[in-house]
């Protein structure tokens, strides 16, 4: 079987993207229908749902760092495991949308990085955001990147906020590469 590579989730990275790729790997060894699909009791045998579910817990279990683990000790099934891990770090707290609004509104486009970087993590704030249904509209967020330019960009700034009728995000990455 094949061994993926994707970090343990220690619950200080993007919890959204880390399940995605857990579901790839969940999809290749056939066993992630057994998160998602509730009529897939009818069409198996219970035996081999639970061999299914087995490894899907225990793939889950192997990707997690031994201080997310220890918050799940109590849950001993598929389901259990997988709702906690969402109530744990997808549910929307207060704080974490503070934070996450601090951060996009404090958003600086940083020198030291390339532009690739920054738009990452501009759109690490965005999908963050997302995560927790707070969307944010793609013009706010197309004038929030301009907001967040460096003085050494004040021409190209004035050509994108002077030279259209309607700010797009495309547009102003594409001004900026």
């Amino acid at each position: 079987m094949a061994r993926f590579e994707l970090e343990k989730f220690d619950g200080s990275t993007d919890f959204a993207l880390w399940r995605e790729s857990l579901k790839g790997i969940l999809v290749h060894q056939k066993v992630v229908k057994v998160l998602e699909d509730e009529k897939l009791l009818a069409e198996k045998k219970r035996e081999e749902i639970a061999k299914m579910e087995e490894m899907a817990y225990y793939t889950i279990i192997m990707y997690l760092s031994n201080g997310v683990r220890r918050k799940l000790i109590q849950e001993k099934t598929l389901k259990e495991l997988w709702n906690k891990l969402e109530k744990l770090y997808m549910a929307p707290s207060i704080s974490s949308k503070i934070n996450l609004l601090e951060r996009l509104y404090g958003f600086r486009i940083n020198s030291s990085l390339s532009l690739d970087e920054n738009i990452d993590k501009f759109n690490e704030i965005i999908v963050g955001l997302a995560n927790i249904d707070h969307k944010v509209e793609k013009e706010s967020q197309a004038i929030i990147l301009l907001r967040s330019l460096p003085i050494e960009y004040q021409e190209v700034k004035a050509a994108i906020k002077y030279g259209r009728d309607v700010i797009l995000l495309e547009g102003v990455h594409a001004a900026l590469k």
